[in-house]
């Protein structure tokens, strides 16, 4: 009878250490850098940006990412604004991308100075001084 209580005992006690450690991971927030980033050309003014994380990458992070690449793109490409929108990706060559948090945008570039009081505008320079250093791009 002993042996039996202490057997469950045992059991209990990793059963919930198992639980503890699991919720704890889960109810801290990553900062850890995005692991894939990459982008496509499709236009002489218009490309894709994709971040892809690690499972405990916060979208916070990947939303960073996906901006930050977007402005230095903007700029190696020769130009000074962009605009960004929502792209969505059919492609299921990796699967276990959509189990991690990730990302797409579809970038619209212009030359020029930024017009007054334009939200959906954004200035290169100020998001990449903004966001700091580059990713590299694959």
């Amino acid at each position: 009878m002993n042996r039996v209580l202490a057997a469950a005992a045992v059991a209990a006690a990793f059963g919930l250490s198992g639980c503890a450690v699991m919720s704890g991971n889960l109810a801290m927030p990553s900062s850890n850098a995005p692991s894939v980033v990459t982008s496509q050309r499709l236009s002489e003014t218009t490309f894709t940006v994709t971040v892809v994380g690690e499972f405990d990458t916060s979208q916070f992070v990947i939303n960073d990412a996906l901006m930050r690449q977007a402005a230095e793109r903007t700029l190696s490409f020769g130009y000074d604004l962009f605009t960004t929108r929502s792209y969505p990706t059919a492609d299921s060559a990796d699967l276990l991308a959509s189990y991690k948090p990730h990302g797409t945008l579809l970038v619209e570039m212009s030359k020029g100075a930024k017009p007054a009081e334009s939200a959906s505008i954004y200035d290169a320079r100020e998001v990449s001084q903004r966001l700091g250093r580059p990713l590299p791009a694959g």
